[in-house]
C-alpha cells in the first residue's frame, strides 16, 4: 500500500472516533503538514473529549521496525512539546504494527492504531485495545527471520542464560549454527529490539518479550500444520 493510501485511510478511520465513542463529541483534521521540517505523513486532529479539548499529534508510518519505534517516540513527543499550553497526545499509525512494536509503543505510553484492526488508544479517558490481527507478509517474514527451527536452538540457548553476555564464536560452537547463521540471527534480536550489543558481545534486554513471541510463533507453527 502506498503512502497517500493509507494516510487517507488512516484519517478516515481517526475520524470515526466521533460514531464509535460515545464520548467523543468532535473529530477536526486540523493540518496534515504542520512542520516545516517535517513530512506530509504528520497530521494533528482536534478532539473535544467529555468537554475537554485535546490534540493527536500522529505519523504514519507504511511499516515500522522496532528499532526504528524510539526515535519515532522521540521526534513525536519534541513536536508536541512546541505546542506550549495544549493537551497533546502521541499517535503512531502503520499499515500493520507487529507485536513487539506494539509492546514498545506502550512502554513508551504512545497510542497506536494498524489498517488491519490492531490498536491501543490511550489518552484522556479513553481506552481501547484491539490485539491479534495478523498481516501474513509481515508475519511470516519475522516468524521466518527469528524463529525458523534453527534460529530457535540459538534462541533457547540465550533464554536458558539471559544475564550473559555472547560472542557470535561462542554461540557457534554451542548451537553447532555457522558464524552466518549466528550473525543473522543477532542482527534480528538487535533489530527487533530483544537484545543489545556491547563490547563483551550480545545480550538479552527483554527475555520475558522474546519468550512470548517465540511461544506464540510456535503456537501459529503449529495451527498452520492442522
Amino acid at each position: 500500500m502506498d503512502m497517500p493510501e493509507l494516510k487517507e485511510q488512516a484519517l478516515e478511520l481517526l475520524s470515526e472516533l466521533e460514531k464509535t465513542v460515545p464520548f467523543v463529541k468532535k473529530v477536526e483534521i486540523e493540518s496534515e503538514h504542520i512542520f516545516e521540517n517535517g513530512k506530509a505523513n504528520d497530521f494533528l486532529i482536534g478532539l473535544n473529549v467529555n468537554g475537554q479539548n485535546l490534540k493527536l499529534l500522529g505519523t504514519i508510518k507504511s511499516h515500522l521496525q522496532p528499532r526504528l519505534v524510539h526515535e519515532v517516540v522521540r521526534l513525536l513527543k519534541e513536536k508536541g512539546a512546541s505546542f506550549f499550553g495544549e493537551i497533546i497526545y502521541p499517535i503512531v499509525v502503520s499499515e500493520f504494527i507487529s507485536p513487539r512494536v506494539a509492546e514498545i509503543l506502550k512502554e513508551q505510553r504512545v497510542s497506536y492504531f494498524d489498517l488491519c484492526g490492531n490498536c491501543w488508544l490511550c489518552f484522556a479517558t479513553i481506552y481501547i485495545e484491539k490485539t491479534g490481527k495478523q498481516h501474513k507478509v509481515f508475519e511470516r517474514r519475522e516468524i521466518k527471520s527469528l524463529f525458523a527451527l534453527k534460529s530457535s536452538r540459538l534462541i533457547r540457548l540465550l533464554l536458558r542464560q539471559p544475564h550473559l553476555m555472547w560472542q557470535v564464536e561462542a554461540l557457534s560452537k554451542k548451537t553447532k549454527l555457522s558464524l552466518g547463521q549466528v550473525s543473522n540471527i543477532r542482527r534480528a534480536l538487535l533489530d527487533q529490539q530483544y537484545a543489545k550489543l556491547d563490547e563483551g558481545g550480545i545480550k538479552l534486554i527483554k527475555p520475558e518479550a522474546l519468550l512470548n513471541s517465540l511461544a506464540l510463533a510456535y503456537k501459529k507453527t503449529m495451527s498452520s500444520k492442522h
